[in-house]
């Protein structure tokens, strides 16, 4: 059973408003087929994961997880060793860890995230996916559009949630 979710992408900078790029559109096959792996990875190593996510037409990424609890966990999209973006997994079942994981991502960003960013994470509808990303090109990137929506697919999905899915962007 795949997992429905809403999928939030944001800009991390203060300079978001100005304009969103595209938000890249993902093959079903392929979102598919990384979710069924992605699902045996998130089996074997619950807590901690380290697994680089290749798409066909697209770039390789390094997906880096980390939980915040059983219900919640942060993912850290990487080209090299540079954080490209970031995506919370917030399930909605344990609010403590939904914060948990918030507060993982607050503590490793060098600024503040604006104010509207943080409001955006906290109103949106479990489960959700929320991916926030350093520049507005990489919102367009199919590698991270892909494996993001395949661990949200996976994790949420190994939880057993099921609910309705939107998609959006600020």
């Amino acid at each position: 059973m795949d997992a429905n979710f809403t999928r939030l992408d944001l800009l991390m900078g203060a300079s978001a408003s100005a304009g969103i790029s595209t938000i890249a559109a993902t093959d079903d096959q392929t979102v598919t087929e990384l979710t069924h792996i992605l699902r045996r990875a998130l089996l074997d190593s619950p807590d901690k994961l380290c697994f680089k996510v290749q798409v066909e037409r697209g770039r390789s990424v390094k997906l880096m997880w980390i939980a915040a609890g059983l219900t919640a966990g942060v993912a850290y999209w990487m080209d090299e060793e540079q954080v490209q973006a970031v995506s919370l997994l917030f399930s909605g079942l344990d609010l403590v860890e939904d914060l948990a994981a918030m507060q993982i991502v607050l503590c490793a960003l060098p600024s503040a995230l604006p104010q509207r960013v943080v409001d955006a994470m906290l109103q949106t509808s479990r489960p959700v996916i929320v991916s926030l990303y350093n520049r507005a090109d990489l919102m367009g990137d199919l590698a991270i559009a892909s494996g993001s929506c395949a661990l949200a697919a996976a994790f949420f999905g190994s939880l057993g949630i099921d609910s309705d899915s939107e998609s959006g962007a600020i």
